[in-house]
């Protein structure tokens, strides 16, 4: 959200132009501040009249705000984001469901911001429309990149993220192995791909695919095949 912004021009100026309230005789024209009234319910309820909530803590981008709550309790969210990428995946399932407390919020918002950060890294070093005419599909589990991230990655460059393999260009490996542990040539999609000749690429040649532009498809084919 933008706050508003005015200008010490615009409100020197305006000062002048406000009318001037009769002072009684030795009274001191600047009355004292007095403390604000607490806000209504209503104006508590949504924010309104209440003093901003402070924040002594160090900026949350920096990662070393501490969970409050959770097996992590007492963790800093850097450390948690290091350790264990699938607890970030599920924390930000729920905060995105609005079943999660405030904290769990807090935290999963630290995650998606290392999420873009990794996002805007990617495509730092890649050609724009790199991907067009590319129609990919992923399989497996990455440690650092959610699989959200990578196909929006795909979706930026102008590549086409496809759910049937059937439909797809070539099938890309995202990590070593799949939700459950299993490796991840042992994917359904990755038997798949083997049985139909279908291109599999791993996400460094992905990268360099987005990096050089986009080849042919046939091209695409004979050096990934």
């Amino acid at each position: 959200m933008r706050g508003v912004c005015v200008s010490s021009r615009w409100a020197a100026s305006t000062a002048f132009r406000l009318p001037r309230k009769t002072v009684a005789p030795g009274v001191s024209p600047v009355s004292p501040v007095s403390p604000a009234a607490p806000a209504s319910a209503g104006a508590q309820r949504f924010g309104v009249g209440a003093a901003p909530a402070r924040n002594d803590g160090p900026p949350l981008a920096e990662g070393q705000a501490k969970m409050k709550i959770g097996k992590y309790q007492g963790k800093t969210f850097a450390d948690i984001y290091q350790e264990d990428p699938q607890y970030c995946r599920w924390a930000c399932d729920v905060a995105l469901k609005g079943n999660s407390s405030d904290a769990m919020k807090i935290f999963a918002a630290y995650v998606q911001h290392r999420w873009l950060l990794a996002l805007n890294n990617l495509l730092k070093h890649a050609q724009p429309n790199s991907l067009t005419g590319h129609s990919l599909a992923t399989t497996g589990e990455n440690d650092e990149l959610m699989r959200s991230v990578i196909e929006s990655y795909i979706r930026i460059l102008g590549g086409n993220v496809s759910r049937r393999l059937s439909d797809a260009t070539a099938l890309v490996t995202l990590g070593p192995r799949i939700f459950d542990g299993r490796p991840v040539k042992e994917s359904p999609k990755m038997k798949e791909a083997a049985s139909s000749g279908l291109p599999v690429l791993s996400l460094e040649d992905l990268q360099d695919l987005a990096k050089a532009g986009a080849p042919t498809e046939r091209a695409t084919r004979q050096k990934f095949a």
